[in-house]
């Protein structure tokens, strides 16, 4: 008799897969059984936030088309949004992810791409419609985050709507 592996376990294949940017191990998987049950042990994060994260372009389209859900969060409320890399902001954003949810610290996807810097990302945001004027749960929005950086562009981007010179 075959011995059977648990879900868990193959939930990590199912995950490890996608980080190493397995293709064929992922179309070989039902999506159906590990879409909504795999999770990292550390975070919660599901297969499509590590698809986006890695830069899994053909996983990640395989994902959102099984139904992987735009709007699942992590064990600190973080969204597949706020792991994406640039590239994958309008496509989550065509298949319905909310561009302003907030984490369990107030963040948006637009406050940490800002964190890091990364100009292409608030670029996609601001264009999918992101909130600038928002604010974290310490008062501080993307612009302030920007202005502590110093850094000219992101600041002239993240620029709050009522905010004259």
């Amino acid at each position: 008799m075959p011995v059977r592996r648990s879900k868990q376990h193959n939930s990590r294949g199912f995950l490890a897969a996608i980080v190493l940017g397995d293709v064929e191990a992922v179309r070989k998987m039902p999506l159906s059984d590990y879409l909504f049950e795999a999770r990292d042990d550390e975070h919660g994060e599901t297969a499509l936030m590590f698809a986006v994260k890695f830069g899994r372009d053909e996983i990640t389209s395989l994902l959102l088309e099984a139904g992987a859900d735009v709007n699942a969060v992590d064990s600190t409320g973080c969204t597949p949004l706020m792991y994406a890399k640039a590239k994958f902001v309008p496509m989550l954003l065509a298949t319905g992810a909310r561009i302003d949810t907030q984490d369990d610290n107030g963040e948006t996807a637009l406050m940490k791409a800002v964190g890091v810097a990364d100009v292409d990302k608030v670029e996609a945001l601001l264009a999918g419609g992101a909130d600038k004027n928002l604010c974290d749960y310490e008062g501080k929005s993307a612009w302030n985050r920007a202005n502590d950086l110093n850094i000219a562009v992101l600041k002239n981007l993240t620029q709050p709507s009522s905010f004259n010179i």
